[in-house]
């Protein structure tokens, strides 16, 4: 008997050494990558790190980074040192940069002037950038004109002067030669062609002086350097076990440039989006190192979004044909501080595999969300277009409270420690998940 007892509990021994076992492998296998360090963690250390690259991207030198201009080219530059400084290997050979053509205009390169004449018979020269800027940029536009404040005057003759939060807004501006729309901050857009109807907006100063002075006539010249320039994506990845598969990790880095002295930052559009891509790509790199992943994580910065997503839909294909599986995370617009709910966009119910296993993360740290089926409203769009799940991160009603497009998304406007848990919650989604694929509905 006292034999068989000592059996029992040799074996009631073994069992629960084969439990411990297998329970500290389990959790050895969930913790793998125990050196993670969230946001909250480390709180000094990327709150810099996301400062500095922020920052650097709506400096002055960085003009707005409209596409195949200077501050773009920096951009360019900027991401490529910290891909290869987080240890990235470059996507295409030894070139961090994909390569590709698009018709823009050299915001440096213009030409612009506005001469009014005034019922006295005195006249003014308004500048650029400081009195009024182009809402259409044509690459040639001389204009002439009678000026009207008369909503019943429209005809061809006359250049209507509007206020911004008139209701009847669109008719008005298809009625008249040319428009000059008050607006209280100028708001910047990439529209590029001829025969578009002429929209001047004019600041609140320059408004109230063509009304007080009686404005008559105006005369009118923009000249916009265009032409077919050689742009890049810059697209960087970190080498899984399977090099099959990939998650993508994206965020577009142009924005629309500058207007004479007036700087559209893009602060919030999209500066916030590639912070949040460059210290990924960071942390993820240096996790890899420890133990690598079970796919490639390819980061790519996209070029030409605000013209049409044409760098991500230039360079989806490759990324198609290089993978048997893969799905696409891409995050544009967040952090702003009058902004809304995390919108998880193209997504169309709450029921795809994705939101159910993102949710987690996102209630984890405090991002309220909603899905919404926005399916062209960012470089996702272009893996869909390819039949690859792709879903943007970014906050909705972007232009409601302070708009983005215009001169006041700066830095006044971000709000640091919302970024940070975005990057947390996507940071933790992808090392818990990255064995997962996702597919379209």
């Amino acid at each position: 008997m006292r034999k068989s007892k000592i059996t029992r509990e040799i074996s009631l021994l073994i069992i629960i050494t084969f439990i411990f076992v297998l329970g500290c492998g389990e959790k050895k296998d969930i913790n793998k990558y125990r050196a993670v360090k969230t946001y909250t963690e480390k709180r000094s250390t990327v709150e810099n790190h996301i400062k500095s690259t922020l920052r650097t991207l709506i400096s002055d030198e960085y003009e707005g980074r409209l596409v195949g201009n200077k501050g773009n080219i920096l951009a360019e530059k900027y991401i490529e040192d910290t891909f290869r400084n987080n240890g990235l290997e470059p996507y295409i050979k030894d070139n961090y940069y994909h390569s590709y053509n698009q018709i823009v205009y050299l915001n440096n390169e213009s030409n612009h002037y506005m001469k009014v004449s005034f019922k006295n018979g005195e006249f003014k020269e308004y500048v650029y950038g400081k009195d009024y800027i182009d809402l259409n940029r044509s690459n040639d536009l001389s204009l002439e004109g009678k000026i009207t404040f008369n909503n019943e005057s429209r005809s061809e003759e006359f250049i209507g002067v509007l206020e911004d939060n008139n209701p009847n807004l669109g008719l008005l501006i298809r009625g008249f030669k040319g428009t000059f729309l008050k607006k209280e901050v100028f708001e910047g857009y990439v529209r590029i062609g001829t025969g578009i109807k002429p929209i001047f907006q004019i600041s609140p100063n320059m408004y109230e002086e063509l009304k007080s002075k009686e404005a008559v006539e105006a005369q009118i010249k923009s000249r916009y350097k265009v032409e077919n320039k050689k742009v890049n994506n810059v697209v960087g990845k970190i080498k899984g076990e399977n090099s099959k598969e990939a998650i993508v990790i994206s965020a577009h880095f142009d924005h629309v440039g500058r207007d004479g002295d007036s700087i559209f930052r893009g602060a919030i559009d999209n500066a916030s989006g590639t912070t949040v891509l460059l210290e990924l790509s960071r942390e993820l790199s240096r996790l890899s190192k420890e133990k690598r992943f079970n796919k490639d994580i390819v980061f790519c910065a996209f070029n030409g979004e605000e013209q049409g997503l044409i760098g991500s839909r230039e360079f989806v294909p490759i990324l198609k044909k290089d993978y048997e599986k893969l799905y696409n995370i891409n995050i544009d617009c967040v952090g702003k501080k009058d902004g809304e709910n995390l919108l998880l966009a193209g997504i169309k119910d709450n029921e795809h595999d994705f939101v159910k296993t993102m949710e987690k993360y996102l209630n984890k740290y405090k991002l309220d969300f909603k899905v919404r089926n926005m399916e062209g409203s960012s470089d996702h769009a272009s893996f869909v277009a390819n039949e690859i799940f792709g879903v943007t991160l970014g906050q909705e009603n972007m232009f409601k409270g302070t708009k983005i497009h215009s001169i006041r998304d700066d830095e006044t406007l971000v709000d640091y420690d919302y970024i940070g848990r975005v990057y947390d919650a996507v940071l933790e989604f992808i090392l818990a998940n990255s064995h997962k694929n996702f597919q379209l509905e």
